[in-house]
């Protein structure tokens, strides 16, 4: 996640030089892994409410914010001041989008941009969204090329309308019209049917 979100990372980080933001990397359990700030005085700040490479913002220990509150929803999420709840965390605002495997469905982390509140902006969230995106196509482009033919293929097939689509590879991928027409239990039956057919001649 590290390697695929690095060049984001980077883009961004240059993008937003200049002004008071950090931008934040965490993994799919909250814990950061990696942080961008520029200014010292939000550096400090967010040093003493630990938003720092080695701790864990998931929900369960930080309370509502940008990165555990994306997580626990599974879709993008902006915490501005009070909504924290936490006092140590009121000050500010974070605006953070899980970052999706295109491929799975499963969510490898959260990126995130936090500010203090009173310097929020709206911008922040269509920002960290596309960002987001941005790291999940290069956790797609650094995948085998067998895995990348097959993704591209499940996204023709899909592109077609009202018809169901299941892929079958290392993992399946399966589109909201085949979800509603098989249970979990039947999509696993047709998966390792396949993955049957597959290991014949």
């Amino acid at each position: 996640l590290v390697h695929c979100a690095r060049p984001v990372l980077d883009d961004l980080s240059e993008r937003l030089s200049g002004m008071s933001v950090a931008v934040v990397l965490s993994d799919a359990e909250g814990n950061v892994l990696d942080r961008r700030v520029g200014e010292g005085e939000l550096r400090n700040r967010l040093d003493a409410i630990s938003l720092a490479p080695g701790f864990s913002y998931a929900e369960e220990f930080a309370g509502t914010n940008g990165v555990g509150t994306a997580l626990e929803g599974g879709i993008p999420a902006m915490v501005i001041g009070a909504e924290h709840f936490t006092e140590a965390l009121v000050r500010f605002a974070c605006t953070g989008a899980p970052i999706t495997d295109p491929v799975t469905g499963r969510v490898h982390g959260v990126l995130d941009v936090s500010s203090l509140a009173e310097t929020w902006t709206p911008l922040m969230h269509t920002l960290v969204r596309r960002a987001a995106v941005d790291i999940g196509r290069n956790l797609l482009q650094d995948r085998s090329e067998a895995k990348r033919a097959l993704f591209e293929t499940f996204l023709r097939a899909d592109a077609r309308p009202r018809q169901a689509v299941m892929a079958v590879g290392d993992s399946l991928m399966v589109n909201r019209r085949a979800q509603q027409l098989y249970s979990p239990a039947e999509q696993f039956a047709v998966h390792q049917h396949a993955l049957f057919l597959m290991s014949r001649r």
